[in-house]
């Protein structure tokens, strides 16, 4: 699937969403966070005291803003909607304020300690600028922490700590994955072979983040001119990197079946969200490594077990979502991580029922008017569908690639219930000219 190059770019906040999720939901007791607003910090020239002060004042505005909701109908994007919670809301973007301030003097110290509490805070802050729908900001203050962290590898600095790079390389990769034409900062230029069996669950976690940044690399900077401008010609040396990859991809799989550490995460209630993720992510892998270079939208159908395994794991998550407890689940829904999955089984697989359920799936998601949200993208895949299945029957002869639509852009249409999509195919075979329209559908 093709994206425009800036559609919004508020594709970037689902991105954020999704990986701070992973990190955990902050949430403070009030009598807590007016203590903590109302005490005074001695000696703020000190670094190590003014990062306390900086950490302290970013969890305090996204406490604020989290807890000035309507606690008893949580939103997908915590924003307060009665006059009680504008003034929460007001008081959080003050605190907002002066982090940022705080966050901006830590800096300015440049050594190891100061410069890692500010990437913390730079989490924080990615959150909050995606709750109050400043993705644009978001995204920028992403970039900015990635380099950071990014000259943090050069020779003669100090390293940052290991569990702080993880936590920016997960959302280095996420934008990736949900931003068009973004392609990934941070790669392990030399990789590691794959080991036999991993210790824990985060270490394969960690593996794979390498490798996936690695995949998304290699679609979004050097295959995309093979596979939309030049079909013929590919050079041995590209060919031969998306066939090392996708044997990484399988080595790790074979290592994560076969590690105790991974059936254990598996088995365990509270790693099940977690888990589906990974795997989610690993079929996105694989499948986007099988066909970054190829023209043609047939070899898709080489890849019908990835995505029933996709559309199976996603099945699950949701429905492991929508089984907890009322307020169990403050801040972003886990769900919204499978939209871009579902979306891709929608529009790249072409076995009818399947992607049909991915379609009936987007649509009972949440519905927060965001580029990447379940209703929007379902309408754009139902009417891939329809176009390509129209006057065929599917079921026996499936649907032929001069039928196929190559790529999809799309814009949601600021106020309205519209959103604007361009569709592209080669009805000449894939070395033919691009047929293109554009359509405007309600959601």
């Amino acid at each position: 699937m093709a994206r425009k190059s800036h559609t919004k770019s508020r594709t970037g906040c689902r991105t954020c969403k999704y990986g701070l999720l992973l990190a955990g939901a902050l949430d403070l007791d009030s009598d807590i966070i007016e203590g903590l607003a109302e005490s005074d910090v001695t000696n703020p020239g000190r670094p190590g005291v003014l990062g306390d002060t900086a950490v302290r004042q970013c969890a305090i505005a996204m406490s604020v803003l989290m807890l000035g909701g309507d606690a008893k109908h949580p939103s997908t994007t915590c924003l307060p909607s009665s006059s009680y919670g504008d003034v929460r809301y007001k008081l959080a973007l003050k605190k907002y304020g002066k982090a940022l301030s705080s966050v901006r003097d830590l800096l300015s110290h440049g050594n190891r300690q100061s410069i890692q509490t500010a990437l913390l805070c730079g989490i924080i802050c990615i959150w909050f600028e995606v709750l109050i729908k400043d993705h644009l900001s978001a995204l920028s203050h992403l970039d900015r922490c990635l380099n950071i962290v990014q000259m943090s590898r050069s020779p003669g600095r100090e390293e940052i700590d290991v569990d702080i790079k993880d936590a920016y390389v997960k959302l280095d990769i996420q934008a990736t994955v949900h931003v068009g034409a973004r392609s990934p900062v941070l790669l392990v230029k030399k990789t590691k072979p794959i080991p036999y069996i991993f210790d824990t669950f985060e270490a394969a976690e960690q593996v794979f983040n390498a490798e996936y940044a690695n995949v998304m690399y290699l679609s979004r900077r050097l295959a995309s001119q093979y596979r939309y401008r030049q079909p013929d010609g590919i050079p041995l040396e590209l060919l031969a990197n998306a066939q090392l990859l996708q044997e990484r991809l399988e080595q790790w799989n074979s290592a994560f079946n076969y590690s105790y550490s991974c059936q254990k995460a598996q088995g365990d209630p509270r790693m099940s969200p977690q888990v589906c993720l990974l795997l989610i992510h690993y079929h996105m892998a694989v499948i986007t490594a099988s066909t970054c270079l190829y023209a043609e939208e047939m070899i898709y159908d080489r890849l019908l077990p990835n995505f029933d395994c996709m559309i199976r794991l996603a099945d699950k998550l949701v429905s492991w979502w929508h089984n907890q407890p009322a307020g169990n689940t403050l801040g972003v829904p886990v769900d919204m991580g499978v939209v871009q999955p579902l979306y891709m089984i929608a529009t790249k697989c072409r076995t009818t029922s399947l992607r049909q359920k991915a379609i009936c799936m987007l649509l009972a998601m949440p519905n927060n008017k965001g580029v990447w949200e379940g209703p929007i993208v379902a309408s754009v895949a139902q009417r891939a569908k329809d176009i390509e299945e129209l006057g065929l029957d599917v079921e026996i002869d499936g649907v032929p690639e001069f039928r196929r639509i190559h790529s999809i852009g799309f814009e949601v249409a600021q106020g309205t219930d519209r959103v604007h999509v361009e569709f592209r195919r080669r009805p000449n075979g894939m070395d033919g000219e691009w047929e293109w329209w554009k359509e405007c559908l309600s959601y």
